[in-house]
């Protein structure tokens, strides 16, 4: 629980019902945590000695890891709703105005919220968030949602990977090395030109990186 006071904002524990903690095959961690821009790239699999909502349900369903796992950049699938979501009337209507029987069989369901208009993503008490793809979607994420692609990554190996600081700035040194000698080589005109095309090259390379392997150049 978020609360806010005259000193600041306070992030509160709270535990859920004893009827449904009893019930239930485990407990965890529903706290995001947000970079610094507000948005949620970054999962950590233990808070406070205590596995994550996300990391629970993953090892439940297989994963290895634990709450010492180290945090993972969240491979994110897509502007919201980017895993299939469906209402609650759709789930509890009978036959024939609900979902066939088979729709949850054999797969990870989650049960939250999602805000239909957008509200502020760092005001206390929603449970919606900015992500990466919030800017060409223009939509923020139910928690619920980010929960669930967390376990997506988890569960299949694919969090983003970045590059090693010393690869980051040799990449960085050939690139400019490169566009100083197109310039020296071509002339001020149309070594520019050059360069810019050379810059496209490399986004270019980097857009190609991370679609097919997750890896952030």
């Amino acid at each position: 629980q978020v609360v806010e006071t005259s000193a600041g904002r306070h992030t509160l524990p709270v535990s859920p019902l004893p009827e449904l903690e009893r019930a239930a095959a485990d407990v965890g961690v529903v706290a995001l945590a947000p970079d610094r821009d507000a948005v949620i790239r970054v999962a950590t699999p233990g808070q406070d000695g205590q596995l994550t909502l996300a990391a629970a349900v993953a090892q439940r369903a297989g994963w290895q890891g634990g709450v010492g796992t180290a945090p993972v950049l969240i491979n994110h699938l897509g502007p919201s709703p980017a895993i299939r979501t469906v209402s609650y009337w759709q789930a509890l209507a009978p036959a024939p105005d609900g979902l066939p029987d088979a729709t949850f069989a054999n797969k990870l369901v989650f049960v939250g919220r999602a805000v239909g208009s957008s509200p502020e993503a760092d005001r206390a008490g929603v449970d919606s968030h900015l992500t990466p793809y919030f800017w060409s979607g223009g939509r923020l994420v139910p928690g619920v949602e980010i929960h669930a692609t967390i376990v997506d990554t988890l569960l299949r190996d694919r969090a983003i990977e970045t590059v090693s600081v010393p690869a980051g700035v040799a990449w960085t040194l050939a690139l400019t090395l490169a566009t100083a000698m197109l310039v020296g080589w071509l002339g001020p005109w149309t070594g520019l030109a050059a360069a810019f095309g050379l810059v496209a090259v490399e986004g270019s390379v980097a857009i190609a990186a991370f679609a097919s392997r997750g890896f952030w150049v």
